[in-house]
């Protein structure tokens, strides 16, 4: 990809606890609204950027616009383990590798 800004701060939403990213992108650019924002991993080392997937909208955002369509980013490593987790077989009545999640209410 190319480079056209950088991650100015992160914070916690207190309310819905979800990351909040203020972008600060170069004022030649020009990004279309509804184009949506996505953390990808940029290694498995861990870096990581923000991919802007970009719409078809003839307007663009303004200063202090918000992307409206986020996604957040995949774990490949955990991905990776999970499947070679899964494919040592299973033992005592197990059908396979995978990780359980319990839903909170």
């Amino acid at each position: 990809g190319v480079k056209v800004g950088a991650v100015r701060s992160v914070v916690l939403d207190q309310k819905s606890f979800k990351a909040e990213a203020t972008l600060a992108i170069k004022k030649d650019v020009q990004i279309p609204e509804e184009s949506a924002a996505q953390i990808q991993s940029d290694s498995l080392l861990g870096g990581s950027y923000i991919h802007i997937q970009i719409s078809g909208m003839p307007d663009n955002m303004q200063p202090g616009s918000k992307f409206e369509y986020t996604r957040g980013s995949m774990d490949i490593l955990g991905i990776l383990l999970e499947a070679v987790g899964g494919l040592g077989g299973g033992g005592e009545g197990e059908t396979g590798g995978g990780s359980q999640e319990e839903a909170l209410p």
